[in-house]
């Protein structure tokens, strides 16, 4: 054997020690016993969490069995997503300690890079750490305690559970039962309705009119699910004086009525470079929303369309949308033919 092939040869034996171990080390915490991270009975009790960011912070309680964001002017707070904090943290799972040198929490960025987390209940601290970077198998994160110099892998959390980039506020504009509306009126200014439920049928009659007429079932029941589902993307957070919101004078108003007697309501304006709505609630004034075309595209249905007098436009940017008629052929002339080819 020549020198190049034993250079060749240290040279492979070398990147097995460095690559093999770590996924050795893996298998062993592997074997391990998974321990219960945090009490489960006390984590259901909790009723604030605070999570801080190096350039941001968020504090969120629970108000009379409401969780509202209190950082944020007591907005209500995303009540799936905080359950499915909660959920986390009552199911995480410890493999044990992958360091105790303080000099190594960048390098898991459990250092000032981390998410902060502090959870409590009656003013008990029941789960404080700092929470790192995802581990190489994407299901476990890197978790330092508060007080402690040891780092521990973590299954069940990672960062986008505690920190989203407008906070944990509740982009929910409408969620209900269908079976509890009673009646959805709209304005537009492709002409105003009002669709009305009698027992399990919808019917539909333009605005100040009183003439009702069966409303075409399929896209009426199309359109009253999308609303009971109606959620924006995003917040209109510190606009500029430049951003026209169109909501001094909404194109689009829903009001949607329902059994027990309240009402809730949207209003609509323009349109960003992102094709985004904006959109407001009457009962949350202060907030502006950012909602999907599609969503309103799914509801911006014309009385025509809702008596089955009109086929439904089709959904913005298809196919179908941009597809024009061709124009016809002058009086007196036909279309050259084409040869055919031979037999």
């Amino acid at each position: 054997m020549n020198r190049r092939m034993l250079l060749l040869a240290g040279v492979l034996v070398v990147l097995v020690v460095i690559f093999a171990n770590p996924f050795k080390d893996q298998l062993k915490r592997e074997k391990r016993d998974w321990v219960t991270l945090f009490d489960a009975e006390k984590v259901k009790a909790a009723d604030r969490i605070e999570v801080a960011t190096a350039t941001d912070s968020s504090v969120i309680v629970k108000q009379d069995a409401n969780w509202v964001v209190a950082t944020q002017n007591s907005f209500p707070a995303d009540t799936a997503a905080v359950g499915n904090l909660l959920r986390a943290l009552g199911n995480a799972r410890s493999a044990g300690v992958v360091s105790n040198n303080p000099e190594n929490r960048s390098r898991f960025q459990v250092d000032q890079t981390g998410v902060r987390v502090k959870v409590m209940a009656q003013s008990a601290t029941i789960a404080q750490f700092t929470l790192g970077k995802m581990g190489a198998d994407f299901t476990t994160s890197y978790v330092l305690p508060a007080g402690s110099n040891e780092v521990q892998v973590v299954r069940g959390l990672n960062r986008n559970l505690f920190w989203r980039p407008q906070g944990m506020r509740d982009r929910t504009i409408f969620k209900f039962d269908l079976a509890n509306l009673k009646q959805v009126t709209a304005e537009m200014p492709e002409g105003g309705w009002e669709l009305i439920k009698t027992d399990t049928t919808w019917s539909v009659r333009k605005r100040g009119d009183e003439n009702i007429h069966p409303a075409e079932k399929t896209l009426s029941g199309t359109l009253v699910e999308s609303l009971s589902d109606f959620s924006a993307d995003a917040f209109l957070d510190n606009p500029s004086d430049t951003v026209k919101t169109g909501l001094d004078h909404p194109a689009y108003r829903y009001t949607l009525r329902f059994m027990d007697g309240t009402e809730a309501g949207v209003a609509v304006g323009g349109k960003n470079d992102r094709n985004q709505y904006y959109a407001q609630r009457p009962d949350r004034p202060g907030a502006v929303y950012l909602l999907s075309e599609w969503r309103l595209t799914n509801v911006k249905k014309t009385v025509e369309e809702l008596q089955g007098l009109a086929p439904p436009a089709p959904p913005a940017g298809t196919a179908s949308a941009k597809t024009t008629a061709k124009p016809a052929a002058k009086h007196g002339t036909t279309a050259p033919k084409k040869n055919r080819p031979g037999r």
